[in-house]
């Protein structure tokens, strides 16, 4: 692939390409530079790619009718729920 080829390409098809082992952790690097991001930056996006899942889990969601699902949507339930009981204990 050429350097011209790959300072067009968008960012995230180049941390696929990556991912995929298509390109190589300098050729993202010096594409990132390319495209415009600093040296440290470009380093610090290839960094977080290598430690990162390659496709992230949500952390919460939207059920059916609005209702959040998920680990943040059961800690706030329970929490309201600990806060009304205080409420109704005259706390």
């Amino acid at each position: 692939m050429s350097a011209q080829a790959v300072a067009v390409t968008p960012i995230d098809e180049l941390v696929a390409r990556y991912r995929g082992m298509k390109l190589s952790r300098g050729q993202l690097i010096t594409a990132l530079v390319a495209a415009g991001a600093t040296t440290a930056g470009a380093v610090a996006l290839t960094q977080a790619v290598d430690h990162s899942q390659a496709t992230p889990q949500p952390i919460v969601s939207q059920g059916g009718h609005q209702q959040l699902t998920g680990v943040a949507a059961t800690d706030q339930v329970a929490a309201h729920q600990r806060h009304i009981g205080l409420q109704g204990a005259g706390r």
